[in-house]
């Protein structure tokens, strides 16, 4: 049992920010015509816009979005070299045209669309500039955003000392920040199960299939669960499925 020497429970909240976003590549989802993608239309379209027109749009686009984050040009123009395969080797285009197409390959992410949840706090490597009874702390955060992925934040604050007054004040989000780099999905390649001789009588395991491994981290700062642990004495009938994944 939890006794008030161990530990205050505080009145405060920390609520999910929808507006907490970074920039990631998008392509849309390919159609039947796959001579023809949507993605390869979309260019086309961008293609034959004059120069003055795409300047026009590139402007709106930087207007609205350039201060919600760090150096977004060079980010549309990262994202167009992720695309440019996609280019027709006819078409010649501008600087402009190709940040535009950079832009119209880009989307805005929120990180904790969903949920913001499991903190975890430590005093703060800094503890200068405090008043007395004050300690400066830093707090972890699990980010879930859209499509359910999870991404971890920080936070700074200052946690009062006396038993009387415990409060935590001066919370500082820090700003998600954009990876340089596309986004990536880890992939799990499971090793082959071994052998089981014809007379066996047990089913396979799943851990036999997939065994315990570390979380793997994406190039963009997102991590990607691996395969559920199971335990020894869950039978697996369907990947995944006896193990509550």
């Amino acid at each position: 049992m939890t006794s008030p020497e161990l530990a205050t429970r505080l009145d405060l909240t920390m609520t999910p920010d929808p507006c907490r976003v970074i920039i990631k590549l998008f392509v849309p989802g390919q159609d039947a015509a796959l001579v023809h993608t949507r993605a390869a239309a979309v260019i086309e379209r961008i293609a034959h816009l004059d120069e003055d027109e795409s300047s026009r749009l590139l402007n709106q686009t930087m207007e609205r979005f350039g201060t919600r984050h760090h150096d977004l040009e060079a980010t549309f123009r990262h994202h167009y070299d992720l695309v440019r395969h996609r280019v027709a080797a006819s078409s010649d285009l501008s600087p402009t045209a190709r940040t535009l197409v950079g832009a119209y390959f880009s989307h805005e992410y929120a990180v904790e669309a969903a949920a913001l949840c499991n903190p975890s706090m430590v005093a703060h490597p800094d503890q200068s500039a405090l008043r007395p009874a004050q300690l400066r702390v830093a707090i972890s955060l699990r980010q879930i955003g859209e499509g359910h992925i999870s991404s971890i934040g920080f936070a700074t604050g200052y946690s009062g000392q006396t038993p009387a007054s415990p409060s935590l004040t001066g919370l500082d989000r820090y700003k998600p920040a954009t990876a340089a780099v596309p986004s990536t999905v880890a992939t799990y390649s499971p090793p082959q199960s071994p052998t089981r001789a014809a007379t066996t009588k047990s089913p396979p395991r799943c851990s036999d299939t997939y065994p315990n491994t570390s979380t793997t981290t994406t190039s963009s700062g997102h991590w990607v669960a691996s395969p559920p642990t199971c335990s020894p004495a869950t039978p697996r009938t369907a990947p995944w499925s006896s193990c509550g994944g």
